[in-house]
Order: structure tokens, then C-alpha cells, then sequence
């Protein structure tokens, strides 16, 4: 498989974090011949350390549908960070409640 060619788009936030974020779209999903072809969207925020050196504070990536595009990259990225925090939040609710049921079950 060839070297993907991403598009790039890079800005400093308010607070002097460096958002990077990559697309290409029309991939394939996987390494197999009859996959189905996908968008790919990365985003790196990276922030400088007290010695000056930047490092990663935040990575993801996500594949999608929709063509990415510089115009609606961040709304992309926002978007799926978002349906991230929602998720991640859901499954510990789920999780607690399972460790509570088990801790109560046990006694």
C-alpha cells in the first residue's frame, strides 16, 4: 500500500496550543481489495512544555462519509471529539453501575 498524501491545516489557539489537523479522503477502510473506500481525519493538539520543548497533549482520528475539506475540517473534528466525550462518559456510567450490581451481589 502506498504513502497516503494528507491534506494539512494547522492554528494556535488562545490558550498557545497548536491544533494539526489531517485528511484524505477516498481510502480504503482496510487493506482488503473489496473494502468500501472511506474519509480519514486526524487531529493532533500539541503544547509546549516549561523547557519550550512541544508535546502531544491530545490525538484521535476518525473515518467518516462525509468529504473533508479545509471549510468544515475543525466542525469535523469538533464533531467527532464530541460524540468521543459523550460516548466515553456513557460507558463509565455503565460501568459503574456493573461494579455496583457485582459489589451488591457479592454481599
Amino acid at each position: 500500500m502506498e504513502p497516503m498524501n494528507l491534506d494539512r491545516v494547522e492554528w494556535e489557539d488562545e490558550a498557545g496550543r497548536r491544533h494539526v489537523y489531517e485528511w484524505v479522503n477516498d481510502v480504503p477502510l482496510n487493506g482488503k481489495e473489496d473494502t468500501i473506500q472511506v474519509n480519514f481525519l486526524r487531529c493532533f493538539v500539541m503544547k509546549a512544555d516549561k523547557c519550550g520543548k512541544e508535546k502531544i497533549v491530545y490525538r484521535n482520528s476518525w473515518v467518516t462519509d462525509v468529504d473533508v475539506t479545509s471549510d468544515n475540517i475543525k466542525i469535523l473534528v469538533r464533531a467527532g471529539r464530541c460524540r468521543w466525550k459523550s460516548e466515553n462518559e456513557l460507558f463509565n456510567v455503565i460501568k459503574q453501575k456493573l461494579k455496583r450490581k457485582q459489589t451488591m451481589s457479592r454481599s
